[in-house]
């Protein structure tokens, strides 16, 4: 049972091993951070900030939600109106 169990531990470990056909992320961006140097200061400067748009766009979304009145409010707002 143990040998089998070492003989398991193994091949889980070979498994977990880096192939070539999966490189790590920092080894496919390589060429594109060496590209960065090139970046001249008014370029980097041109580049937009990142924000959190996605706020801003449910705000102004909740804005423009229409909410129903209930005809019983409507109906008292009508009677106080024809009162005054």
């Amino acid at each position: 049972v143990d040998e089998r169990m070492s003989q398991k531990r193994k091949r889980s470990a070979q498994d977990d091993l880096p192939q070539d056909s999966r490189q790590k992320i920092a080894i496919q961006f390589t060429e594109l951070k060496e590209k960065l140097a090139d970046v001249t200061e008014d370029q980097w400067m041109a580049i937009p900030e990142v924000g959190d748009y996605s706020l801003k766009y449910k705000q102004k979304r909740k804005q423009d939600t229409f909410t129903p009145i209930t005809d019983s409010l409507l109906e008292t707002r009508t009677l106080a109106n024809t009162d005054a």
